[in-house]
């Protein structure tokens, strides 16, 4: 970002030093004789020509000061529309603006600038709200929209408007030189502000000894309950690990296990031998995933902790309702050893559908809350990305990242449960198979 931000700067010493040495003024001459006719018809008042500059930068600013906001959403595709969209208002911006009157006074551009205002305090705290889990997706879009819009409509009206009507060509050029600058200077200025705001909500930070992992004392916080995208389906899907082992055998009695670890995939379950009936996707209000050690859970230097289910009074964790046969089970629980089954309520499918009667396996005795081992973050996470929500797999990758776990790569590291590791680690596989 901060990258970023420098080269807008070094585009803007560029162009000062274009402007200055007059290489653009034919273009301003060019475009002068057009935006007087097809724009501006009566001039405004010469006071109100000290106000021009001080809008225009004003009006970048507070433009580019919502973009460095956009990572706090929980949602990166709602982060791209956003973005989309202010490209979009650019284009419709100078459209609209020949259905407008070309009258325009100072209380008028003053009267866009302060509705700007209060757009950018709505657009801010609906971000904020999206901080807590809450998105209203709809009230965002068309917020932001409007905000962008009348951004574009007010910098071309202080860029075509002519606040003097005395000094030809050059006091033309002049103003408009001013309007340029003052615009580059407002976006610098607007993302520099606006970074330097993101970085110190993340309080105070300092290197490690080794120099390479970034800490940070108070971390911008996670989504507590991600939710799942309108487009993603929560239908069942029958026999997502194969039907080889359950031909016949859909009539015997079966439970529902919410997964929420490395049973989420298949391929701790196929070399467990266990086939699920079918599989949907679900989130369980009220619970939230944490990783922890107990008494009788097979931790070690290598792998501290693991995951399990914890009460939370606003967020949810997403995970796969598997329908397993009773027949299978206990291969599944001789993998648990610490866990146990435990009904849980408030599961719902993607689309709304309470389920009842689901179990989950969740640590016996007291938590000792840690860090996992990047292995299993990582499996853990790929599985997220795979099968759930794209908004919860950022929301977990979130959350990993304040644990000091970055950087997880589901197409360049390879995170496999223990379960189906070497025979050398065997052993340890048996007791544990996350």
């Amino acid at each position: 970002f901060f990258c970023a931000a420098l080269m807008v700067g070094a585009c803007l010493v560029l162009y000062v030093v274009l402007d200055c040495t007059g290489t653009l003024d034919l273009a301003y001459e060019a475009a002068e004789s057009a935006c007087d006719a097809a724009l501006v018809n009566s001039p405004l008042s010469t006071s109100s020509g000290n106000w021009n500059a001080w809008l225009q930068g004003g009006n970048a600013c507070i433009s580019v000061f919502c973009f460095p906001l956009l990572p706090l959403l929980d949602c990166r595709r709602l982060a791209q529309s956003l973005v989309l969209w202010k490209l979009f208002m650019d284009f419709v911006g100078p459209i609209l603006l020949s259905c407008l009157p070309h009258e325009w006074s100072l209380p008028a551009a003053l009267s866009l600038m302060m509705s700007r205002v209060i757009l950018l305090a709505f657009v801010v705290s609906l971000i904020t709200l999206s901080l807590m889990g809450t998105t209203l997706r709809d009230a965002l879009v068309i917020s932001w929209d409007l905000f962008m819009l009348i951004g574009v409509v007010l910098t071309c009206i202080l860029d075509s408007s002519n606040f003097s009507s005395t000094g030809g060509s050059y006091a033309w050029r002049r103003r408009v030189r001013k309007n340029r600058l003052a615009h580059n200077l407002g976006i610098s200025f607007g993302l520099l502000s606006s970074g330097i705001a993101l970085f110190m909500l993340q309080g105070h930070t300092w290197y490690t000894t080794a120099g390479q992992q970034f800490v940070s004392e108070a971390p911008l916080p996670c989504p507590r309950c991600s939710r799942p995208h309108a487009a993603q389906s929560g239908k069942e899907q029958p026999h997502p690990c194969g039907v080889a082992d359950v031909i016949g055998k859909s009539n015997q009695n079966f439970v529902h296990i919410f997964h929420y670890g490395a049973n989420m995939g298949c391929k701790k379950l196929d070399a467990l031998d266990v086939q699920p009936l079918s599989a949907q996707p679900a989130r369980v209000l009220g619970r939230c995933l944490r990783f922890a050690s107990a008494t009788g859970v097979p931790t070690s230097a290598t792998e501290p902790a693991f995951g399990t289910l914890a009460p939370c009074s606003e967020g949810c964790v997403h995970g796969i309702v598997h329908a397993v046969l009773l027949s299978q089970l206990p291969r599944l629980s001789a993998t648990e050893p610490g866990y146990q089954l435990v009904p849980i309520e408030n599961v719902f499918t993607y689309d709304g559908k309470r389920l009842d009667g689901v179990v989950a396996y969740m640590m016996r005795e007291r938590l000792q809350m840690q860090a996992p081992s990047r292995r299993y973050a990582g499996l853990v996470y790929c599985q997220a990305f795979a099968s759930l929500s794209v908004a919860y797999a950022e929301q977990l990758s979130c959350e990993l990242g304040q644990l000091g776990i970055h950087d997880l790569s589901c197409e360049d590291e390879s995170f496999l449960p223990l379960a189906v590791l070497p025979s050398s680690e065997s052993s340890y596989s048996i007791r544990a198979g996350h």
